[in-house]
């Protein structure tokens, strides 16, 4: 039981170490889905992509947050390795196997339903972002390139400065598609129009020329 317990404190603080990375993550502009994968990504050390990297070491910030996530990743999971594994082999008889294994199949079911809660996720993004926001942390917020297509254009994402308070059509430029808007509470607005009210930190995703967006 004892083992359980240390099992379930250290796979609480790896989920959310890995939720804190990916919540920073999503701070610097990389979308919901990009960030997390990058955030597990880098605190497992596998699993990154070419363009998927690139967006992550072409910016500063984002450098930063996935080496801690490297570095404490690597104790993590040898942490884990060794409670399940002294757990397990001081179970002397049979029966006390069984009943440990099983105390660890609980907690993984456990941890498993609070990273997939969406309100939790929710929290813990607003809680970091507002963190954050307050300390020497993060580069100037500049546009990051999401997707770069022939032509000279590409899908940018852009993020409100701090004391923002305009509306879409303020911030985009002539020749500038708004595709989405993705607030600080977690709600995205689907092609929101030119009167949506835009709000400090609030993510812009633009579609239009480089020249244009990568100036913004």
């Amino acid at each position: 039981m004892a083992a359980a317990i240390t099992l379930f404190i250290v796979l609480s603080l790896v989920v959310f170490i890995v939720q804190l990375g990916a919540a920073a993550l999503r701070q610097t502009g990389l979308p919901n889905a990009m960030s997390r994968f990058q955030a597990l990504s880098a605190f497992t050390g596998t699993g990154f992509t070419t363009s998927a990297a690139e967006a992550v070491v072409n910016n500063s910030s984002r450098r930063h947050i996935v080496s801690i996530l490297m570095i404490v990743g690597n104790v993590g999971l040898v942490s884990i390795l060794s409670t399940v594994v002294v757990s397990l082999t001081h179970a002397g008889r049979e029966g006390d196997f069984w009943d440990q294994a099983g105390w660890h199949l609980v907690v993984l079911v456990l941890i498993w339903v609070l990273a997939l809660n969406p309100r939790a996720d929710r929290l813990i993004y607003n809680a970091i972002g507002a963190l954050l926001r307050r300390t020497a942390f993060f580069e100037e917020r500049g546009p990051h390139v999401l997707l770069q297509l022939p032509g000279g254009t590409g899908v940018y994402s852009v993020t409100a400065p701090e004391g923002a308070a305009d509306t879409v059509g303020d911030r985009v430029p002539e020749g500038v598609q708004a595709l989405g808007l993705r607030r600080q509470d977690g709600t995205y607005v689907d092609r929101p129009g030119g009167k949506e009210t835009v709000s400090a930190f609030d993510e812009l995703i633009l579609y239009g020329p480089d020249r244009v967006l990568s100036k913004l």
